[in-house]
């Protein structure tokens, strides 16, 4: 039963990042599609620098940063409020991996809570970025057929 678990915990997660990244980058603004890229990358480069089948190693932590960073840039450049919140996705993933090289964190808590903060964590304010995207560009159009209505 557990390991069903652990696959849809693993496999929806892979689905969900490529669905909505995909999506960010089709319809997405400037700062959704910088999101997506920053997610995408991240996760490639994990992949290829992580031992496999050992949790996240090493360059783990250098990428998890290095996104950290990117985010951040990315909240001051652009100012959306879902860019804020992912950032704060991506400290708590940081800090993640310090609780546990100084604590007693185990493992399958770690890899459970790099899965949720930098993962479900950031595809979750990238899909929040997408719909608050959607509903601005309906209002835009609502008022535009408004003003031209009137005039």
């Amino acid at each position: 039963m557990l390991h069903w678990i652990w696959l849809l915990w693993l496999r929806g997660g892979e689905i969900a990042t490529l669905a909505i990244c995909l999506w960010a980058l089709w319809r997405g603004g400037t700062p959704e599609r910088i999101g997506a890229l920053i997610i995408l990358v991240g996760w490639a480069l994990t992949d290829l620098l992580s031992p496999p089948n050992q949790g996240p190693g090493p360059w783990s932590i250098v990428v998890d940063i290095a996104a950290l960073i990117a985010f951040a840039w990315l909240a001051l450049w652009s100012r959306r409020p879902w860019t804020y919140f992912a950032a704060a996705c991506q400290l708590n993933g940081v800090f993640s991996h310090f609780a546990h090289k100084f604590t007693t964190f185990g493992l399958y808590s770690y890899a459970t809570t790099i899965a949720l903060w930098s993962g479900y964590g950031l595809i979750i304010c990238l899909a929040g970025g997408m719909i608050a995207r959607r509903r601005d560009k309906k209002q835009q159009l609502s008022t535009g057929q408004n003003e031209i209505l009137r005039s």
